[in-house]
């Protein structure tokens, strides 16, 4: 048999290293400065190419983590660090390997480090006496010296290579959660938003190496009741979107819609029964690609609690596959899977 790629290589990494932390609390501050100190050395020895490289380096790694705590139910949390840290293993093999039906992919290895930067700022609030809580934070990485991607794609094929650059990549991250439960409907709703904002670098077809963007933005709205009757509901609503583009190219986005809807009855504490949909649109700009999703639970538990059995039922609507959308800087991908059809279940617990 003939041998089309072969790739052979030994790599070894040693550490010596210090590390220190320290806790400091003066009045309503909490004050962790910490460190690494460490002399890395690292050698890759390409056996079928007969090519060695070792390096050494003195690396510094100071970490800060500051808190502020503003009354007994509330407080402010910032942390800022530095890391640096080498390529993982996976970027070392040179000769191409492949990895699906039109896919191969190799590397340009390199043994220089990555940094890192990072910062956040968190608020939280938890009135437990007013079931009341309030969670912000904002987030900013930056890397340093990256694995960056060159995509050679044809109607038949893609050759992937990947090769280090000390280029920058950075990401910003913004999430906000607000909970409260409204005694007067006996329910608690609860809001998450979370944004995102990703700049880095690639180059496709031995282009110029390019300038991307990717931003997702995520919606929910959860409503949780809590009547003390027989019947209580559970309902989440989410919003996605996402968008892809690279300088002087047209942009890639997505939208998409979900709904999900839960009945819980139970007559006493020995039955329940459980009704659940979901309603899914993957993508706005093709509303007639729809899914909806039916399920049901029967439940039941003695008095003596030793052992339970279920009756389950999934895919009443009896869809057949279901799809999600994902777009980046060269493309959208349609990821579908196909589904059982309508099917039941038992199940039975036992405890011993």
């Amino acid at each position: 048999m003939q041998t089309i790629s072969e790739n052979n290589f030994y790599y070894t990494k040693t550490n010596i290293f210090n590390r220190g932390v320290y806790n400091f609390n003066r009045g309503n501050w909490q004050i962790s400065p910490s460190y690494s100190i460490r002399v890395l050395s690292q050698k890759l020895k390409q056996n079928t190419e007969k090519l060695e490289e070792a390096t050494s380096d003195f690396i510094f790694e100071p970490t800060l983590n500051l808190k502020y705590k503003l009354n007994s139910i509330s407080f402010l949390s910032f942390n800022l660090g530095y890391n640096q840290n080498t390529n993982s293993e996976q970027y070392f093999f040179s000769n191409k390997v492949l990895i699906n039906n039109r896919t191969t992919i190799n590397n340009l290895p390199s043994l220089e480090l990555q940094s890192s930067q990072r910062y956040s700022l968190l608020y939280f609030n938890n009135d437990l006496y007013n079931q009341f809580q309030f969670i912000a934070n904002i987030s900013y990485l930056k890397l340093t010296g990256n694995i960056f991607t060159n995509q050679n794609i044809t109607e038949d094929t893609t050759q992937i290579e990947y090769f280090f650059l000390p280029q920058d990549n950075s990401n910003w991250n913004m999430n906000i959660q607000i909970s409260k439960y409204i005694p007067f409907i006996e329910s608690t709703l609860k809001l998450t938003s979370n944004y995102s904002i990703s700049n880095f670098r690639n180059v496709v077809n031995n282009s110029d190496l390019r300038q991307n963007q990717n931003q997702f933005l995520s919606n929910s709205f959860f409503w949780k009741t809590a009547f003390d009757i027989f019947i209580n509901f559970e309902n989440t609503f989410t919003y996605q979107y996402s968008n892809s583009k690279s300088e002087n190219q047209a942009s890639f986005t997505n939208k998409s819609w979900q709904y999900t809807f839960k009945a819980i009855l139970k007559t006493n504490e020995r039955w329940s029964f459980i009704v659940s949909s979901d309603y899914y649109i993957p993508n706005t700009k093709q509303s007639e690609e729809q899914f909806f999703f039916l399920d049901a639970t029967l439940r039941h538990k003695p008095k003596s609690k030793k052992w339970e059995i279920s009756f389950i039922t999934r895919n009443l609507t009896n869809e057949k596959n279901f799809e999600q959308f994902q777009t980046s800087d060269i493309s959208t991908t349609i990821f579908r899977s196909n589904l059982l059809p309508m099917f039941f279940l038992v199940n039975l617990t036992w405890n011993f």
